[in-house]
């Protein structure tokens, strides 16, 4: 389960195997395939800006009350922003990938929170990506 702090929550939905959150910028969907490996699929969404991608996470203690995690991530993303009133912008895409370390605190069945850290590769073209 997962647990964002974004500008507005508008649904969130929790099992003991997953969780969906559907929020302002942010919107995921976790599932627990097994008590040590979860999946999560993850939308970011702003003016001009959409980033689309997965995560795979590694559960050290899936059964403590603080669960320690490894994992991995792949995002795309593509951007069209401009200068209102003016012919100056950029429009492109490209690639991140994350490696992560991080844990997951239940304060009970259906509330957690999630924080994690690690370095990040963002690879970004004017005109690239899949636009």
């Amino acid at each position: 389960m997962s647990l964002l702090f974004p500008q507005q929550l508008w649904l969130m939905i929790s099992r003991e195997d997953g969780a969906l959150a559907l929020a302002g910028p942010i919107s995921l969907l976790k599932y627990g395939i097994n008590p040590k490996i979860s999946i999560e699929g993850i939308g970011a969404f702003g003016e001009g800006v959409g980033c689309y991608g997965a995560r795979l996470y590694y559960n050290f203690n899936p059964y403590d009350r603080t669960v320690l995690s490894t994992g991995i991530e792949a995002d795309y993303v593509s951007f069209d922003v401009g200068i209102k009133d003016e012919k100056e912008g950029m429009k492109g895409g490209g690639f991140m990938g994350y490696l992560f370390v991080g844990g997951e605190y239940f304060f009970s069945d259906n509330f957690t929170l999630n924080l994690d850290i690690g370095p990040a590769y963002i690879g970004l073209t004017e005109g690239g990506g899949l636009n």
